[in-house]
């Protein structure tokens, strides 16, 4: 159950409002199925919480042994930031779904962003592999930088949001060579675990 609960808190929040834009939704049914999928994610967050909290461990049993490079866990303090970060994603939806006009062009893929910083966010502070922590920095890096002027038709917006992603693409680079620094000098598990 625990890692059922895992999947769905991480991963549907990107899922559903990918899924919408597959199959040609309008604004305002992704901006539904986002809203929908980040509420649904941030329970199971809050359920992973309280099994983390009364486990004597911290470690709610149940998760899949998956190999180093791509293994999910969970902790109290990763539950906790779970929970954070799929909340904070569900009120950014609820507020935006009720403010902008589900009629123009870019909100389903201001929705589907929405949706993917919560996923990539997720994907940084559960411990695991290297795999899912450089996917997650990649996902709501990507995502941050669309919801951040990628949406605007503005010319200073524009070159102010290419000065942003060649920022961005900085620090993916220094991320990336720092975890495979480690990776070779340490293995897999260097970044797999709240520090405690």
């Amino acid at each position: 159950m625990t890692t059922v609960l895992l999947i769905i808190a991480v991963f549907t929040p990107l899922a559903a409002p990918g899924l919408a834009l597959l199959l040609g939704a309008d604004g305002a049914r992704t901006a539904r199925a986002t809203t929908a999928a980040l509420g649904v994610a941030s329970a199971a967050a809050i359920a992973l919480v309280v099994l983390a909290g009364l486990d004597s461990t911290g470690t709610p049993a149940g998760l899949a042994d998956l190999p180093a490079l791509i293994d999910l866990d969970i902790d109290r303090a990763s539950a906790l930031l779970l929970a954070a970060a799929t909340g904070i994603g569900l009120v950014v939806a609820s507020f935006s779904r009720r403010s902008l006009d589900m009629t123009a062009d870019r909100v389903p893929a201001y929705f589907a962003a929405i949706g993917a910083v919560a996923t990539g966010s997720a994907l940084v502070v559960v411990p695991g592999g290297p795999i899912p922590l450089i996917a997650g920095w990649l996902i709501a890096g990507r995502a941050l930088a669309h919801l951040a002027g990628g949406w605007v038709a503005d010319t200073d917006a524009t070159a102010a949001h290419r000065r942003l992603r060649t920022v961005l693409a900085a620090g993916d680079a220094a991320l990336l060579a720092a975890i495979g620094v480690a990776v070779a000098a340490a293995g897999p598990s260097i970044v797999s675990g709240s520090p405690e």
